[in-house]
């Protein structure tokens, strides 16, 4: 039986993976909402309208990405991409965030907020380069266009490495701000960044259930 269970295991095991992230992501993204309802008596939503928007569109997306890795279906390229597009959208809006502000944090002369603004301005940038070259690259494999899938692994691969470097970035802020203090501040602060970490990386493994033979 463990053979068999290996064997099961060897063979579907990019579809295995890609549910486990995907579904430990969505699990995050949800208690999130859920938590900062409680902790806000039921009035998160209605105080802040726009995060009905921004929950709606990310629900969808990752349940197009679980459905369709469930079903084995082609479908999940839809998720992927909006998966892409919500990615570089953050990344662009993180970038003029901080463009608004470099004045102020440049006239202030702290040498460390200079270096964590830099690097994370590095990080959105590579965040927004990668993303359209990522996604053009994604549609180019999809239509039969482009046949070469390591190229594609590898600008996946590095999508993903930005992305982890930026919630483990935001993880050390965090920390060195002293605002990971209590329970309910860790999970208000890095239940989102962490969600995300987790459907990229069970997008790569979408990736390679997807992969032409």
């Amino acid at each position: 039986m463990l053979e068999g269970l290996r064997r099961f295991f060897r063979q579907y095991h990019n579809k295995i993976l890609a549910i486990t992230f995907i579904s430990l992501g969505l699990g995050l993204f949800l208690g999130f909402y859920v938590a900062a309802e409680i902790l806000s008596g039921w009035t998160y939503f209605r105080s802040a309208p726009r995060e009905i928007i921004n929950f709606v569109l990310l629900l969808i997306t990752y349940g197009i990405l679980l459905g369709t890795n469930i079903n084995n279906s082609n479908y999940a390229y839809r998720g992927i991409y909006m998966f892409l597009v919500i990615a570089i959208f953050e990344g662009v809006f993180g970038a003029l965030d901080i463009f608004l502000t470099l004045g102020n944090i440049f006239a202030s002369g702290n040498g460390g907020s200079i270096a964590s603004t830099l690097v994370y301005l590095a990080l959105y940038g590579g965040l927004i380069g990668v993303g359209i070259a990522l996604y053009i690259g994604t549609f180019n494999y999809m239509v039969g266009r482009r046949d070469n899938f390591k190229k594609l692994r590898t600008l996946y691969l590095i999508f993903v490495g930005i992305l982890t470097a930026s919630t483990v970035s935001m993880i050390v802020s965090f920390h060195l701000l002293g605002l990971l203090s209590s329970p309910i501040n860790i999970i208000i602060l890095l239940t989102n960044p962490i969600s995300e970490t987790l459907i990229a990386v069970g997008v790569a493994f979408t990736y390679e259930r997807l992969r032409r033979l």
